[in-house]
């Protein structure tokens, strides 16, 4: 091969390449734009579930966006909502609103500041937004580590549930999907570096390949806008979280609560 055909193969290469990297592109840009039009509406139809019973035993404030509204599984079957149906004397306090980033759910506090004395523990659920959002990850953990500072004196016991990999979400095509898992994993090695520093508790959801639950039914764990959770992954968070320490210290177990209310009734 002469020194032009070695040149006019690598041209050929190279267009080639900007062909799939384009077509990749308008790709993705139709998919976001269908997947956006379909959160619009399931952001419309969820509201955020609250609880607030006579004579609560613990006071729990939920702070976040659109995974501590339920959107994409619908308010009954939001981490909020599984909480309370284990625990009905729960007081339960959600603050958090679709679209939120983490200097938003900042604000929510101030929202809540009349309340906030009397709080037993801080659920937070964020993060996913900053991640698609936010350009420059020194930005993130200046968030991060305001938020923390923000929820230090709310409550004894702080607890984050951060986001599983966004790349893995259906709506995502490669070379897209990678840089979302790549940011997901920077962002989350954040949150709980900055969670650690404040003495909170973060649960990392992120994980890669195999390991990810999320990624081998994408059918069952989102809904159909490709980004939001389902019911099912509502689920599969809120169980991971009545496992942790700090929950499993400050709320019984449902059956064991259920048994003690039946033995004085």
């Amino acid at each position: 091969m002469t020194g032009s055909d070695d040149t006019l193969a690598a041209r050929l290469g190279g267009a080639l390449a900007l062909a799939v990297v384009a077509g990749a592109t308008l790709l993705q840009a139709g998919r976001l734009r269908r997947a956006l039009q379909a959160a619009r509406g399931l952001v419309a139809d969820t509201t955020a579930f609250t609880q607030r019973p006579h004579g609560p035993r613990q006071r729990v404030l939920l702070l976040g966006d659109s995974t501590g509204v339920g959107v994409g599984g619908g308010p009954a079957q939001s981490v909020a909502a599984l909480l309370a149906r284990d625990h009905p004397q729960l007081q339960l306090i959600n603050a958090c609103r679709s679209g939120a980033r983490l200097p938003d759910v900042a604000q929510q506090v101030a929202a809540h500041a009349h309340e906030l004395p009397h709080m037993d523990a801080v659920l937070v659920l964020a993060g996913g937004n900053d991640v698609l959002y936010t350009r420059r990850l020194p930005q993130l953990e200046q968030a991060a580590d305001a938020l923390m500072r923000v929820l230090a004196p709310v409550a004894p016991r702080v607890v984050w549930l951060g986001p599983a990999n966004i790349g893995h979400a259906p709506v995502f095509v490669p070379p897209f999907s990678w840089w979302m898992s790549l940011r997901t994993r920077q962002a989350a090695r954040i949150y709980a570096r900055c969670a650690r520093r404040a003495g909170a508790t973060y649960l990392d959801f992120f994980r890669v390949g195999a390991a990810d639950p999320f990624v081998a039914d994408r059918q069952r764990w989102f809904a159909r806008d490709g980004i939001h959770p389902s019911a099912a992954s509502y689920r599969y968070c809120y169980d991971r979280l009545r496992r942790s320490a700090p929950f499993s210290r400050l709320l019984p177990a449902a059956g064991a609560l259920k048994a003690r209310v039946t033995a004085a009734g």
